[in-house]
C-alpha cells in the first residue's frame, strides 16, 4: 500500500507502530506537536512526526525494530555518562 504522510491526530498512545515490511517495531508513548515517543518494550526514544508515514495498518517508520533499537541505545548512551569502573 501507499504510505501517506503521518499527521498529529495519528498519535494516540497505544498506537503500534510498524517498519516498512509491516512487522511492529513499538507502540506510540506518548508525542507533541512536533515528536513521538516510541517504546519497543526495551527501549524508548522520542522520534520528530516528520520521520513517520501513515500506511494500510497505521504508523509506519522507516527503520526496523532492531535499528530503532540499536540508534536508541546509542542516543541513550551518549546522553547518560558512563559509569566509572573501580
Amino acid at each position: 500500500g501507499q504510505v501517506a504522510p503521518a499527521t498529529e491526530a495519528d498519535f494516540k498512545k497505544g498506537a503500534t507502530v510498524y517498519d516498512s515490511t509491516g512487522a511492529v517495531v513499538g507502540t506510540v508513548d506518548s508525542a507533541t506537536s512536533s515528536a513521538a515517543t516510541i517504546s519497543t518494550g526495551k527501549v524508548r526514544a522520542a522520534i520528530p512526526l516528520s520521520s513517520f508515514g501513515k500506511g494500510d495498518n497505521g504508523l509506519v517508520l522507516g527503520m526496523s525494530k532492531a535499528d530503532f533499537e540499536a540508534a536508541a541505545s546509542a542516543a541513550a548512551s551518549k546522553a547518560k555518562p558512563k559509569p566509572k569502573k573501580k
